[in-house]
């Protein structure tokens, strides 16, 4: 019911799945991305943040969320 209100509204995502919602999908992104060595001069978002930029990249900027100083934060 939420999702579908959601989409109406204009807002995509991934699927909804009840309690868990994006955790393994997230946590198996960031695992993925530590395994991986960079260097000094390399770009470190996708190192720290690698599912949320994922999220960025594919549906854009949503309102309630900024970036400051390369990080994500909500504003509620």
């Amino acid at each position: 019911m939420l999702e579908s209100y959601l989409r109406r509204q204009g807002l995509a995502g991934t699927p909804y799945t009840p309690l868990v919602g994006d955790l393994k999908r997230n946590f198996s992104m960031l695992a993925e991305a530590r395994s991986k060595p960079i260097n000094l001069t390399d770009d470190i978002t996708p190192r720290i943040v690698p599912y949320p930029l994922q999220m960025l990249k594919t549906h854009g900027m949503l309102p309630g969320w900024h970036l400051d100083s390369s990080l994500f934060r909500t504003i509620l």
